[in-house]
């Protein structure tokens, strides 16, 4: 969730995450990686997901390496989470 707030007090729209690479920031259409946040590894990054997705998701996640699924930070925002491998 710090990588979701980080994103809302930045004016974010999008926040992109990458096994190899440092979280990323869609900021008034530009790409800019988060400074502060480490290079995101392979067994970091899937914890970090299924931490905010919902138990049918990973499920789906784990048969077809693909789902889609919200989370809401009650009084941050709501985000819609796109997940593939």
């Amino acid at each position: 969730e710090r990588l979701l707030r980080s994103m809302v007090e930045r004016g974010a729209s999008d926040l992109h995450l990458r096994c190899g690479e440092p979280p990323i920031v869609r900021h008034h259409g530009e790409m800019v990686r988060l400074e502060g946040f480490p290079v995101l590894e392979h067994d970091r990054l899937m914890a970090m997901l299924r931490s905010i997705m919902p138990e049918r998701n990973r499920i789906e996640f784990m048969d077809v390496n693909d789902t889609d699924y919200a989370h809401e930070i009650p009084g941050c925002a709501r985000f819609r989470a796109p997940g593939r491998e």
